[in-house]
């Protein structure tokens, strides 16, 4: 029995640690301005490197990449949050579209202590 239940566990465990699935397929998306923080959340990767010897976080890294499915939402997000004209949500839709050849990814690195620029 307490096999079994340390299995499940072990399982539960690592899907919650899993990297989520993110869609690379382009075309329409049915959304609102609140699904932003959802698809930032799916597109945005963040990673903290901790030294041990003093328990003190050296680095922290995030990373979005901006892709087809991110800057829909950000389109219906920034729509919204600027109260945009349906002609000018159409013209940042078209715009958005042009641009999807253009591909960006955005980083962003933060040291916690100054101590490591001495070096």
């Amino acid at each position: 029995m307490r096999v079994a239940f340390a299995a499940v566990s072990l399982g539960l465990l690592s899907l919650s640690c899993a990297t989520p699935k993110v869609k690379l397929d382009e075309g329409p998306r049915e959304y609102v301005a609140t699904d932003y923080d959802t698809v930032l959340k799916a597109w945005t990767r963040d990673k903290q490197f901790t030294n041990v010897n003093v328990m003190d976080n050296v680095l922290s890294v995030t990373a979005t990449y901006e892709s087809w499915d991110f800057r829909w939402a950000y389109v219906v997000r920034y729509a919204e949050d600027y109260r945009l004209t349906v002609d000018q949500r159409r013209a940042l839709k078209h715009i958005s579209r042009c641009c999807e050849r253009i591909v960006r990814r955005v980083l962003g690195v933060s040291m916690m202590s100054n101590l490591w620029w001495c070096c």
